[in-house]
């Protein structure tokens, strides 16, 4: 359930209140090997019962003035998670609140903003943890843009510094700070030509979950956040009716955060960080509307989309993935190709617009929960598949210029109901139907 109520209090002034709630009830097997069929997964087996409920209060207030140089905002949310794991008596309650505000200032050569945000999680995890766990994050962080030569030439630049704290329960009480940093160029030759280079670090905290472990997961209070510095180098092409992008980027990371086997009975897994690690590759874009290359009032849009992980690299290979026997530097979980690919269309005329899209993941490094021995899982190198989407949105009626309209949306997932496993032995959803009316004024 969603609910959004916004009010405008005054000319340039403007609050909200939003509230979301899902409830979640299913029934898996306890036998440890996934949720696709095995020898032993037969009706009358072992289930377990297992329920997650999720609920989200949120207040905001945003404002500017008339003429829209200087904007504002600021918003307050709490919540809770709760999951309750019935067949092995295990509960976990986590709940959280966060606060932003903002101030943005737009010129015509100049945009500006700065902020400041605060998180702060509360769980007690398993019933065997019996104290609070408790993580805080607050940001404080700007960003700007200079734009020369009638915004052909643009320079950005953005800043965060993070201070970051835990206690309670199984995690230890520290505190320390990081700061990260962004610059970037882009250059336009021509109008329809954009040449653009940047530069950022990254920084991401572990959750409380991750540290506190539970379930069949052993915690781990040592989890450190992991960093990262990125750089690419890309151009975009706006020419006519062909739209087109490629980026090469180069991502180091420390202390990437991963899931790993840890067969030491109760648990099965920890998460754990990765010393060091690299991805870089190739991300690229395409798409050429056809019905305006002719001329024709419709749109028929064939495009294009891909990343190429040409590098996906654990910078110590003796540690936490083996292969056949061997220890190996490839990034478990990470495909070497995803691939886009599908068909746009819309007719005006008509007021109907379809799309087909496929996706493809290449080959990936995972696990066989269903060879496991001993609760370790062996890596095997899951197969290339393909899943299809359509979908299709006709307007049905116009309530004159005021009064909005009334539209039927359809689609399809998993169009043709291929087999579609990111974790073997997990499959996604089969094929999917939805069909729903909108009305928007």
């Amino acid at each position: 359930m969603n609910a959004d109520l916004g009010y405008t209090i005054a000319d340039n002034h403007r609050v909200g209140f939003n509230f979301n709630y899902a409830s979640i009830k299913s029934e898996l097997p306890t036998s440890g090997s996934g949720i696709r069929p095995y020898e032993g997964n037969t009706p009358d087996s072992s289930f377990g019962e297992y329920t997650k409920n999720n609920r989200n209060f949120a207040f905001n207030y945003a404002g500017h003035t008339t003429d829209k140089a200087f904007d504002w905002a600021a918003a307050y949310s709490f919540g809770s998670d709760d999951r309750e794991f019935t067949t092995y008596d295990y509960t976990s309650t986590s709940e959280n609140r966060a606060f932003n505000a903002h101030v943005g200032y737009t010129a015509d050569m100049v945009s500006l903003s700065a902020g400041v945000d605060y998180l702060r999680y509360e769980s007690m995890p398993y019933v065997w943890q019996p104290q609070e766990n408790i993580k805080a994050d607050t940001g404080v962080y700007f960003t700007g843009k200079l734009r020369l030569f009638d915004e052909r030439l643009i320079f950005s630049a953005g800043g965060r510094y993070d201070a970051y704290s835990t206690s309670g329960g199984v995690l230890p009480a520290q505190s320390y700070g990081n700061f990260g940093g962004s610059l970037g160029a882009a250059y336009l030759p021509v109008k329809w030509l954009k040449l653009r280079a940047n530069y950022a670090e990254g920084f991401k905290v572990p959750s409380t979950a991750q540290m506190s472990g539970g379930g069949t997961n052993a915690p781990n209070p040592d989890l450190q956040p992991e960093k990262s510095k990125t750089v690419e180098f890309g151009t975009d092409i706006s020419w006519n009716y062909i739209d087109a992008g490629l980026t090469w980027f180069h991502s180091d990371w420390n202390n990437k955060i991963i899931w790993s086997t840890y067969a030491v009975p109760p648990f099965t897994g920890q998460y754990q960080n990765l010393r060091s690690s690299t991805l870089a590759g190739l991300e690229g874009t395409f798409r050429a509307d056809i019905g305006k290359a002719f001329g024709q009032d419709y749109g028929l849009t064939p495009y294009v989309e891909f990343t190429l992980l040409g590098t996906r690299r654990n910078d110590y290979a003796d540690q936490f993935i083996t292969f056949q026997g061997k220890a190996i530097d490839t990034l478990a979980n990470t495909p070497k190709l995803m691939f886009g690919y599908g068909l746009d269309y819309k007719n005006p005329a008509w007021k109907f617009k379809a799309r087909l899209n496929l996706n493809r993941y290449g080959v990936v490094l995972t696990q066989a929960w269903d060879q496991a021995v001993n609760w370790v899982a062996p890596y095997i190198e899951r197969p290339a598949g393909t899943v299809a989407n359509l979908s299709a949105e006709q307007e049905l009626a116009r309530f004159g210029d005021n009064g909005g309209a009334l539209s039927l949306r359809g689609e399809i997932k998993n169009l043709f109901d291929g087999k579609n496993e990111v974790y073997w032995g997990y499959p996604d959803a089969g094929r999917s139907f939805y069909l729903g009316l909108r009305y928007g004024f």
